[in-house]
């Protein structure tokens, strides 16, 4: 996936850094070293001792911050892994992703009745519609707190975030009905919209697709959703 691609190719760029750093500092160290042999008498055995020490200081500090930040890269990508895992072991959350597909493929049973003027016939509980936006409310608090980036929630969640808040069903049992209940998904949306259209990646307003139909501010009063959205 093009985060971790990018996970690694920051990790090379950062190796590399620490060997230049390095470099540079044992030169820098061997430089003094000569200016203090030379013109301020200072024994050689000395300055040699020294030379090392400080040398073996600095390259061990450097090797200890490269080991942290390799750890919280592997911390980071086991998280990644427990948090895409709890979205796809979860068997509601896998009934209702396949329900809304089928919906938006008009692949459903009631496809044949179902239009813009009708409601949705989906029989899916309302508690599980509730713990689906409630991850993705999660999801948003990481988000905001820094733990994760928007580029790596794009990467994975995307399609099943915009399949579900867009989706006719969730709108009309959750969104539409009890907007002020789900803010924090009513500011990932406008935040990851407006992420996508900066990246250039939103389709076309003509081409159909989970990201742009059913938009969020069309759902509600304008006001309210202005009201929401504040972050």
């Amino acid at each position: 996936m093009a985060y971790f691609k990018q996970s690694s190719k920051q990790n090379s760029k950062r190796n590399i850094l620490y060997s230049l750093i390095t470099v540079i500092v044992v030169v820098l160290l061997v430089i003094v070293s000569y200016v203090c042999r030379k013109y301020l008498s200072v024994d050689n055995g000395t300055v040699i001792v020294s030379t090392v020490e400080a040398v073996a200081v600095i390259v061990s500090l450097i090797i200890a911050i490269s080991q942290i930040k390799g750890s919280k890269e592997i911390a980071r990508a086991t998280f990644i892994v427990q948090l895409n895992q709890a979205y796809v072991e979860n068997p509601d959350y896998m009934k209702l992703y396949n329900c809304l597909q089928e919906c938006f493929d008009s692949e459903c049973e009631h496809s044949d009745t179902c239009n813009n003027e009708t409601k949705c016939y989906l029989e899916i509980e309302k508690g599980v519609v509730s713990n689906y936006l409630t991850f993705f409310e999660t999801v948003y608090l990481l988000e905001k707190d820094g733990a994760i980036s928007l580029q790596l929630l794009d990467d994975l969640f995307a399609y099943r975030f915009f399949l579900a808040v867009h989706s006719k069903f969730v709108q009309q049992v959750k969104l539409k009905t009890q907007p002020r209940n789900f803010k924090n998904i009513f500011c990932l949306e406008k935040k990851w919209l407006d992420y996508r259209k900066k990246r250039g990646v939103n389709e076309s307003p003509t081409q159909k697709s989970v990201y742009n139909t059913r938009l969020l501010k069309d759902l509600i009063d304008p006001e309210v959703y202005e009201d929401l959205v504040k972050e």
